[in-house]
């Protein structure tokens, strides 16, 4: 993490000044808060120049709580803020109503997001105070978030709502979301934009994996399948000192990923023969390497490779026994006219593979290399928006074999099929969300001297 910045004399002048010009009722929690030392405005300038309309919330920044349970409203307030934040953006309005359709003829929420926006500072949250009467004065708040790349590392308050997190090995250090993209049985083309569709989803697993990283002096890090590079970013950000080199066997994606501007370094090449030019201190990986086979070797080799002290870090999807999954082998063994199979028995064999081993397996595997290893297991409660969501995310990774795999009739009876019985899984709820349980597998080792 880059160190804070130091704050001069007349920066605390300064920050006493604002904190004092600024009305009660828009301090939110930035008592505490330092202004920034970059030349961005510090957390109440921003709030007094949206307070005073010189800045205005775009309407792509702003989402309306209203007749959401508080369960909901604090899971869908919180992906809203995490993508926000990974877009860039400094502020956001968020919109609680004032309680006149409540039921009880109260506010419900106005209460409790304040509560909520507390709990998620300072690593998410800076500041907040109410909205200007014209976007809805109290029954809005005006939200000022913690640039990317700046935030402390996250704290862990017991599991957040939506996860079960079980612990196993020695716990390390604290706590971020691509889907795959490495060497697939059958194709290889990537859609990016596919796979960006749930990208605040996707997003999250990366960040929390990130957050769990414990060096900090690096000089050299690599991010096997880095997709479009968004997650690669933020890791150049976290170590400005270090050189960050995102690696990728996909033109799609790596095409992507170099068409923005930064300084990460981008490379195309297959992780399963990778072999780093010297010894990286840090290798990342999120949800690229259950894609490869033979994952003893593959694993004892990266922690191999790394300089001494180095970190692996490593995020995998444990799809295999989840209904989407389940159900896609069953569409190919029998969705077929009459019941047939779909496609051959390379493709059927290679969708039942069992991509990612026990966690007990890979903490035998890195235990006798690793000076200190944490391995966890996390459940999201995915609130997936649109018709057929569970086909939509899938499209975008695990179903990349049959959709290589298959073509013409045989792949629009294959959707056809799929779909139906995803429908009858995982229903579409009264609200028109669908919810999507998924299971990840995270492990953080440290190789020894």
């Amino acid at each position: 993490m880059p160190e804070a910045p130091r704050l001069t004399e007349r920066d605390r002048v300064e920050f006493a000044q604002a904190v004092a010009e600024t009305p009660p009722e828009l301090l939110g929690a930035v008592r505490d808060l330092p202004p920034s030392a970059s030349g961005l405005p510090s957390p109440s300038a921003l709030l007094r120049e949206l307070q005073s309309g010189k800045r205005r919330v775009r309407d792509d920044s702003t989402i309306s709580l209203r007749q959401k349970t508080q369960e909901e409203a604090r899971q869908l307030l919180e992906s809203f803020l995490r993508a926000r934040r990974l877009t860039g953006d400094r502020f956001v309005m968020v919109i609680h109503g004032k309680g006149y359709r409540s039921p009880e003829g109260r506010a419900v929420l106005a209460p409790r997001v304040p509560e909520w926006l507390a709990g998620w500072k300072p690593e998410l949250v800076a500041a907040w105070g109410e909205a200007r009467r014209e976007d809805g004065g109290s029954g809005a708040l005006y939200v000022v978030l913690e640039r990317a790349g700046h935030a402390q590392p996250l704290r862990r308050r017991g599991s957040p709502a939506g996860e079960c997190s079980r612990p196993m090995g020695r716990m390390g250090p604290m706590n971020p979301t691509r889907e795959s993209r490495r060497s697939r049985p059958r194709g290889t083309a990537w859609d990016p934009e596919q796979y960006q569709r749930f990208g605040d989803h996707r997003f999250r697993p990366a960040l929390e994996l990130l957050h769990r990283v414990p060096v900090t002096d690096l000089s050299l890090v690599y991010d096997l399948g880095c997709g479009t590079g968004a997650v690669t970013r933020i890791i150049a950000e976290r170590f400005p000192t270090a050189r960050v080199i995102g690696l990728d066997s996909s033109p799609e994606m790596l095409a992507k990923a170099s068409a923005e501007p930064g300084r990460s370094e981008w490379v195309r090449a297959d992780i399963a023969d990778w072999e780093p030019e010297q010894a990286p201190d840090l290798i990342y990986s999120n949800a690229a390497l259950h894609w490869l086979e033979d994952h003893r070797a593959l694993f004892h080799r990266l922690l191999g490779v790394l300089a001494p002290r180095g970190c692996l870090a490593v995020q995998m999807p444990l799809s295999h026994s989840q209904p989407s999954h389940l159900l896609m082998c069953e569409t190919l063994a029998n969705g077929g006219a009459g019941g047939s199979p779909l496609g051959d028995e390379a493709l059927a064999a290679a969708a039942a593979r069992e991509w990612v081993l026990d966690s007990d397996a890979y903490y035998e595997l890195l235990a006798p290399q690793a000076s200190a290893l944490d391995i966890w297991e996390t459940e999201y409660l995915h609130r997936l928006e649109g018709e057929d969501a569970v086909l939509e995310w899938v499209r975008a990774t695990g179903l990349r074999p049959v959709l290589n795999g298959l073509d013409g009739a045989d792949l629009e009876r294959f959707l056809e099929v799929y779909r139906e019985r995803l429908r009858a899984a995982y229903p579409r709820r009264a609200d028109g969300y669908t919810v999507y349980p998924f299971r990840r597998l995270f492990l953080v080792a440290t190789r020894r001297d």
